[in-house]
């Protein structure tokens, strides 16, 4: 299909498909030819479908995934906009971990735009590695009733279908479908942490004190909820000691506890952020992600 050497690029157009390369490295040293063996070899290739890049207006949503976005809007000279970036929701068809995905963000344009073109920040996100599949839930599902094992798949998959519902930003259905798994499921952590994701958001344009408090406050009532639920008595006194992996019943106990943690974090994080937001004079979310 193709030769060339190590001196100068010798641009390639390949059809879609399967192919081999073949590098031919000579040296008088062997021992310098051994370290070559996995020699890395980068594949530059254009997707053939962009992916977004969600911006945001606080490092907490954007490590998050806040449903809020970054939208854009009009600038005054001399003026400056941080702005948080997260990694794209969609996959690269054929991506991989350890590829880089290399993409931009577009700053400027319209007629108002003074430059004679636009100045564009390069972007580069890792694509990570997927989850480790969970091989003890099969021996879970063992030891416990066919009536229980239905019980927690239907709930997951309405919780899947409430966080769904959430991203589609409809609201109503949202909200009457966690009073329904809450009555069900109240101490359910997973239920718990999603429910705060609904009702910890930023003010909108306009909003007035009152409805500001009334959104503080169901923000700090949901990361109460999940921090009781997560116990942090029993999650110190288990993260201050040291346990034996090897053993089962200690793996599921440090299993369990880094879920609790990763619930916990936001939680308090977001309790601290809406009680500074009700202080007076109550600071902006930009504000308060700079203290």
């Amino acid at each position: 299909m193709g030769v060339g050497d190590a001196l100068y690029d010798y641009p390639l157009t390949l059809p879609k498909g399967k192919y081999s390369m073949q590098v031919l490295v000579r040296h008088d040293s062997k021992a310098m030819l051994d370290r070559l063996t996995h020699l890395v070899v980068p594949v530059d290739f254009t997707l053939a479908k962009d992916l977004a890049v969600p911006l945001h207006t606080s490092m907490h949503d954007a490590l998050a995934g806040a449903d809020k976005t970054f939208s854009g809007g009009a600038m005054a000279r001399g003026s400056r906009v941080r702005v948080f970036v997260s990694a794209p929701a969609g996959k690269a068809p054929g991506g991989a971990h350890g590829d880089v995905l290399v993409g931009a963000v577009r700053v400027g344009g319209g007629t108002e735009w003074k430059v004679p073109a636009r100045e564009d920040c390069v972007l580069q996100v890792l694509v990570p590695k997927e989850a480790a599949k969970d091989k003890d839930k099969d021996a879970e599902k063992k030891d416990k009733s066919d009536a229980e094992a239905e019980q927690e798949e239907v709930r997951d998959a309405r919780l899947k279908r409430l966080k769904k519902l959430r991203e589609d930003k409809k609201w109503g259905a949202a909200d009457a479908l966690a009073q329904a798994l809450l009555a069900e499921f109240p101490q359910h952590l997973p239920l718990l942490s999603e429910v705060l994701s609904r009702r910890d958001r930023d003010g909108e344009a306009g909003e007035t004190a009152a409805e500001r408090q009334q959104r503080c406050a169901a923000a700090i009532e949901c990361a109460a909820a999940v921090v009781a639920a997560v116990d942090v008595a029993s999650l110190a006194a288990h993260f201050g000691l040291k346990h034996d992996t090897e053993d089962p019943a200690a793996k599921e106990a440090c299993k369990s506890a880094e879920q609790r943690k990763e619930a916990l974090l936001p939680a308090l994080l977001s309790r601290v952020e809406r009680w500074l937001e009700l202080m007076a004079p109550a600071p902006s979310c930009e504000s308060a992600a700079g203290v």
